[in-house]
């Protein structure tokens, strides 16, 4: 997201880091399928849409951190950090009504709220995404070893 942010700063379209280098693709635009597209180049468009500022950047990247959808975290911890999120919430909410007016900053927080859910769904379906092309981009035996690896988790 922060790569994504500065980018949009930039008003660059792809990831641009503030080296002025680019993450390393092996495979160009017109090469790649849409949900390739989508997940390398949404986050920036989503940002784009919302126009985030410094602030609603800094609150929403909070929000975004402060997951507590962890299996490894305990109940209390859990609890913690749920505290914490809704702090940061709230606060992104109150400061889009006071810069927005109460509906359209109502608005637009929910639109940011959005966005974060679609990050969470995002890197689930990229985290799938990148096994499944590292299981039919293996020769052979890393196939073998991987399904019988497979087969052993399920069980």
């Amino acid at each position: 997201m922060s790569a994504s942010y500065y980018s949009y700063t930039q008003k660059s379209e792809v990831i641009t880091y503030p080296d002025g280098s680019m993450p390393l693709y092996l495979k160009k635009f017109e090469n790649l399928n849409e949900l390739e597209k989508k997940l390398r180049y949404l986050v920036i468009s989503n940002i784009q849409d919302l126009k985030m500022d410094q602030v609603q950047y800094a609150l929403t990247h909070a929000i975004v951190v402060l997951n507590d959808s962890s299996p490894f975290l305990s109940n209390d911890a859990r609890e913690m950090i749920s505290e914490e999120r809704s702090k940061y919430s709230l606060a992104l909410l109150r400061y889009l009504q006071n810069k927005l007016g109460t509906e359209s900053g109502t608005k637009v927080f929910g639109d940011t709220i959005g966005f974060i859910s679609g990050l969470y769904r995002k890197t689930e379906v990229n985290k799938a995404y990148c096994a499944y092309r590292h299981f039919v981009s293996c020769d052979s035996w890393v196939q073998n070893k991987m399904m019988k690896q497979l087969l052993l988790d399920v069980q």
